[in-house]
């Protein structure tokens, strides 16, 4: 199960590894794309963590911007 769902830019992963520290020090159990195994569609995992959390997370920077 997935409380939170991160979208982030790769540039701000110091950042959002904090981030998600401090929500999972909070009791919610996190998600971000750090953690899409290597043998399984990115899209499709994507899609399955946002469709399964109760709540997102945006972290909004120049870098998000400018990503695809």
């Amino acid at each position: 199960m997935v409380d939170v769902f991160i979208s982030w830019s790769r540039n701000d992963h110091a950042r959002v590894a904090m981030l998600a520290r401090a929500v999972e020090a909070e009791g919610c159990a996190v998600w971000w794309d750090a953690d899409v195994p290597p043998h399984q569609s990115y899209v499709d995992v994507i899609t399955a963590k946002i469709g399964a959390a109760r709540a997102a997370i945006v972290v909004w920077s120049a870098d998000a911007v400018k990503s695809e």
